[in-house]
């Protein structure tokens, strides 16, 4: 299989179907493999990064028992433990990520539910809901 010939018919319009014989690629040259993936990548996306971030509001000694995760209280994983993080330094990071031109910015925090709270601050202390500078805006 000519891998580029592949790159270019993808690139028209053609979509590899379930059940399609792909054993090729797994004796194909790696470079050949890699040349067609970016002619692709060129034709879908460019040369454009999106870069996302993330930071752990939240950390440890979740309730919920999911066999993945290192913050289940659960598991004795050494996960740090800590509570909400205050709002100043989420927006503070935020601000960090738009100045380094992040594209997107997110919190993520280790709680079973929302109840009466948004994303585990009360309602209005989010720094999302009440922004501490007059200058900060989430982008979406």
């Amino acid at each position: 299989m000519d891998l580029l010939k592949l790159a270019g018919k993808i690139i028209k319009g053609y979509r590899i179907k379930r059940g399609e014989n792909l054993d090729f690629f797994l004796d194909c040259e790696l470079q050949e493999l890699c040349n067609a993936a970016d002619l692709i990548r060129k034709h879908f996306c460019g040369d454009k990064v999106d870069l996302c971030t993330i930071i752990n509001g939240k950390s440890g000694r979740c309730g919920e028992d999911c066999k993945y995760c290192a913050q289940s209280a659960h598991h004795h994983t050494g996960c740090e433990a800590y509570g909400f993080m205050d709002t100043d330094s989420i927006v503070d990071a935020a601000l960090a990520n738009e100045a380094e031109a992040v594209d997107r910015f997110a919190i993520v925090e280790s709680y079973v539910g929302i109840g009466n709270c948004i994303l585990g601050y009360a309602k209005g202390e989010h720094p999302v809901a009440a922004p501490r500078k007059a200058d900060y805006v989430i982008k979406s």
